[in-house]
Parts: structure tokens; sequence; C-alpha cells
């Protein structure tokens, strides 16, 4: 996923998440932008870019002070003429109670660098965003959905940045740039030691995860990567969390609501995709195929798995077609078991398949739709993944279901398809819950309008889908490819630290129903 002579402005970028994230632009051909406060630190984080790509440029600032953060872009476009991505990585942690004498130093400190420089050098950048169709990343935190004692000042400061990530992408889409956040969990790295964090206490938050880890640098980086791209074309205004799910075992928060060109190896993984016979569930197939899966393509269609079958050869191995009802029992087991019959063993789980039926609440067929819809697309997901558990819990294998951004809205005509939906996402965070002890991760996707045939099967016209594609912040409708390289990074060891999240790419839509 090259960003060959993109320049990429890393602002924090002396150690931790951001000097992972520069290494990892400079590995895909950026020139890189390096920004912080430790000169020697940065002077490193170069000689390590330097080995795997170009020279970067290191500017030495405190972007808390408005001259040296317009410094910071001033020089940037002096050297490279351009911008193409900017992230926002800059972050202190000062522990302090509200009750202190020095409560409100704490507050200034803390809000002028993890917010306002935000808010600055977003507004200093955009006019060279624009130019470029560039797009931002923000670094927020897991403790913007928290409540943490002694951490008043920066919980605050990052809800305030994961919510200027949507205002910002609201505001940018029209001119073509993206704005998009990433909310890690704990992640061992100087902002802690520098906030006199023993890490010993970090150790034992990471026995409070589901996955009981904590991630690497890297891993955020990863992430980051993949939203800044072009894989990610689809996506803004979205805040990805990656904290090992540890939102889901913390009660002082609500529920919360990539991947690199680098090969992302499935070799020989086995990987069960149902609703493959067309649209999201045919792309992910092809991907897997692409990454040296063994595919198992699973639809009522057994023509359109042919076809299928026919690209993933193409690109991979042939895949094991299975015709099959999954909104029955006797179906769906069979699946499991010809799949474990045929290969001994599964590591990868995509739940795709999904109707829609447009009526009423009030029409006399509304219950027979609410059942045909939740038989398929809700309950076959429970049931398919409750005969898949013990094999993946045996190969510490992971599930992605295939929800809807209908999950959090509410349309005419589609009470039981948004119904359904709005199950599988909660039901991602549930078996997230219980399947992290044996190293099983779950998530989620939840895609806006995609041209698929799950459309025209409900008898929605194309033409009006195109009328959808306007009411998005990006004014366009993503391509299944897109969706699939979401799921693919999901499944993957690039989010070994993700598990009960839903990632939505959807171009935008939801902040427009707001």
């Amino acid at each position: 996923m090259s960003f060959a002579n993109k320049v990429v402005l890393v602002v924090g970028a002396s150690s931790g998440i951001g000097a992972a994230t520069a290494v990892a632009f400079a590995k895909e051909g950026a020139h890189v932008v390096l920004v912080g406060r430790n000169e020697e630190k940065l002077k490193s984080v170069s000689a390590q870019c330097e080995k795997v790509g170009k020279k970067p440029l290191i500017i030495k600032a405190d972007i808390s002070k408005d001259a040296e953060a317009k410094m910071v872009v001033s020089k940037t476009i002096e050297k490279y003429g351009t911008l193409d991505v900017l992230i926002n990585n800059a972050g202190i942690v000062r522990m302090n109670t509200i009750t202190s004498e020095t409560a409100m130093n704490t507050y200034d400190e803390i809000m002028n660098t993890n917010l306002r420089s935000a808010v600055l050098l977003t507004s200093l950048s955009a006019a060279h965003l624009i130019k470029s169709k560039g797009n931002i990343v923000n670094v927020s935190s897991v403790t913007a959905q928290m409540a943490v004692p002694k951490s008043f000042a920066y919980a605050v400061s990052k809800a305030g940045l994961s919510h200027f990530t949507r205002q910002a992408a609201v505001e940018l889409a029209a001119a073509g740039v993206r704005v998009n956040a990433v909310s890690p969990g704990p992640v061992k790295t100087d902002i802690m030691a520098n906030a006199g964090v023993d890490f010993a206490v970090l150790d034992g938050l990471a026995a409070k995860t589901l996955l009981k880890r904590m991630s690497e640098p890297e891993e955020v980086a990863d992430l980051i990567l993949f939203l800044a791209s072009e894989k990610a074309k689809g996506i803004t205004g979205s805040d990805f969390v990656t904290d090992n799910g540890a939102l889901l075992t913390d009660k002082s928060c609500p529920l919360s609501a990539t991947m690199r060109a680098l090969t992302m190896s499935f070799a020989n993984k086995v990987v069960l995709v149902v609703g493959a016979s067309s649209g999201i569930g045919a792309a992910t197939a092809v991907a897997f195929a692409k990454e040296g899966a063994h595919v198992v393509l699973v639809g009522r269609n057994e023509e359109k798995l042919k076809s299928v079958s026919a690209q993933c050869e193409k690109v991979g191995k042939k895949p094991l077609i299975i015709k099959a009802d999954i909104s029955k029992d006797a179906e769906a087991k069979m699946v499991v078991s010809k799949t474990i019959a045929k290969y001994g063993t599964l590591d990868v789980l995509i739940n795709n398949a999904g109707i829609i039926r447009m009526n009423t609440i009030t029409s006399e067929t509304a219950v027979n739709t609410y059942d045909e819809i939740m038989n398929t697309n809700l309950r076959s997901a429970v049931l398919l993944t409750s005969l898949s558990a013990a094999h993946l819990i045996k190969s510490k294998g992971n599930i992605v279901n295939v929800s809807s951004v209908s999950a959090q809205m509410a349309l005419p005509g589609t009470f039981a398809y948004a119904v359904s939906k709005a199950g599988l996402s909660h039901f991602t965070r549930q078996a997230a819950v219980e399947l992290a002890a044996a190293g099983v991760r779950v998530n989620a996707v939840s895609p806006g309008p995609v041209k698929t045939d799950i459309m025209t099967n409900a008898g929605i016209d194309i033409a009006v889908l195109d009328g959808v594609a306007a009411k998005t912040l990006l004014k366009r409708m993503s391509e299944p490819e897109e969706v699939a390289d979401l799921i693919l990074f999901l499944a993957s060891e690039k989010a070994k630290g993700i598990t009960g999240s839903d990632f939505v790419t959807d171009n935008g839509g939801l902040l427009m129903q707001g």
C-alpha cells in the first residue's frame, strides 16, 4: 500500500505510536516530517526511518505554542511544496484530581497539547490537504469513553479530539479531505513513563482486557496506515478502537459504538465466508484467496458461487463450494461439518449472509418479514458462531460479522433489517466477551450503502442508490472490495489487539444523519 513520495506530517513522532507510525510510512516510500520536543529522540527515529526509506525532515517544536505550530506547517510546505497526510499524535498525561489546587494548571497544559494543537494544525494544514485531496488521522484514546480516576483532563481532551474528528470530517468532506481517529487502549510508550506511571501498573491493566494483553505501538501504526490509505477511501468521521477489548470490560463507559499492501498472509488458513455468492462476500473471498487462504464459499446460488470460485482460482487456491441456506439449522450444521471434514480446522469465520425485505410495521405481513430477515441475518450468525466456536478456539481464530450502519439509523420500510443488524452488532460484543478468554477475537464491520445484489434483490433501483450517495459526506458509495479490505485487516494479525469493535465504513453517511 504505497505512499511513495506522499508527504506525511507526524506530530508527536519522537517515540511510541508516533515513532512507529513514522517508520511505517517511511517503509511505504513517504516523505516523513518528524515533529516533537525532544531532538535527540527525533534523530533516533529519523535513523530508523532512513534504514527503510527516505531521510525525514526533523522539526523540533512545541506545538502547544501557536508560533511553533505555524512554523511546522510552513517548513513542511517550504521543503516539499505539499502535504498529503496529517497525523495528530501529540499527547501528554498528567495525573491529578478535580479538587486539587493545581487542577486548572493540569487542565490547561493537557488541553493545549492534546486538543488545541490538533485543532490549530488542522486549521493550518487544511488548505494544503484540500489541494492534495489528503487526509487526517487523529490519535485519540479509549479514555474518551471511560471515567478513570485522576485522568479527568486527559480523558476530556481525548473526548474532545474524538468529536473534533467528526466535526472536521463534516466540514472538510466536500473538499475531498477525509478525517478519522484511532482510539488505542494502554500501550507501553513514553507517555506513561513521562506521567510517572509505573510499567508494573500497566501490566495490571493488561490483565483487565479481554485479550489479557497490551498493544505494541506498531499495531496502532498499522491501523493509522490503513486509515490514511486509499484502502480506506470510504471511511471518514470514524473512530476505530484498538484496545484488546478493554472497553467491554469497563463498567464506566457506554457501549463503544489498514492494511498495508504489504503482504498480509493468510497462507493455508481456512476461511469460511458465508454469503459469498456476490457483493461483499464475493470480494472478501477473492481477497482471502489472494492472500493464500483455503476459502470455503457458502451461499444459496450455486452458479454464482462457481463464478466467485473461478475468480478465486485466478489468484489463489481452488475454494470449497457449499450450497446451503444457513437460515436452516441442518444446512448450517452441514456447512461447518463439511469444512472440518475437508480441512480439519477453521481459522476465520465471516458471517456475511444478509437479505433486505422492504415492509412496514403496520403491514399484515410484518412478522413474516421479521422472521425471514432475523433468521437469515442474525440467527444464522449466532448458530454458525456456536457451531464454529470449538474449532476457532483450537486454532485461536477469529470472527468478523458484517453488520450495517442501519443498526444506528431509523429508515422507513427497513425495520426488520435494521433490528437484525443492531442485534448482530451487539452479538459481536457479547461473543467477544465470551470468547476472549479462549483467544478468539470477534469484530464487526458496518458498511453504508454498497452496490451489491442485496439491494437489487430487495427491489431497490440502482438509481435510488445514486441518490443515497449524494447524501454522504464524501458523495460516493463504497465498492465491495473496500469493505473486503477492512474485513481482511480485522481478521489478520495486524488487528490482534482489536476485539468487540464495530468499524464503520460509510463515506460519512452517519454523520449526515445527525
